[in-house]
């Protein structure tokens, strides 16, 4: 069963119940921010600059803590066995269609049109 899990979490969320010091607060943006995922190896990776993928991933470590303010922060840590699939959310240039047919179609008629003339 395939499930989607929104890794978003906005600024307010993820510096809740945190005291912070001078400065500018980053605890006052809703502006969403992702986990990263970062990979090394070495194959080149080929990967588009955004779309979907399916991986097949092992659970290394995982941790939930309560926070100052009484929420709960959870944070988990996976090993990436494999990039199973991977679609590009970027427009595809149409594929040059395939002129077999119409090639040999043109070909018939040719040779009909010789056939009319000689006879």
């Amino acid at each position: 069963m395939k499930s989607e899990i929104d890794l978003g979490t906005n600024q307010k969320d993820r510096f809740a119940g945190m005291e912070m010091g001078p400065g500018p607060n980053p605890a006052g943006s809703d502006r969403k921010e992702y986990p990263r995922l970062n990979l090394s190896g070495l194959k080149k990776f080929g990967l588009p600059d955004s779309g979907t993928m399916e991986i097949k991933f092992r659970k290394v470590s995982e941790s939930n803590s309560t926070r100052g303010d009484g929420s709960e922060w959870h944070e988990c840590s996976l090993e990436v066995q494999c990039i199973c699939e991977v679609e590009s959310a970027e427009p595809k240039a149409p594929a040059k269609s395939d002129t077999s047919a119409a090639d040999a179609l043109d070909t018939l008629a040719k040779a009909l049109q010789k056939e009319k003339e000689t006879d």
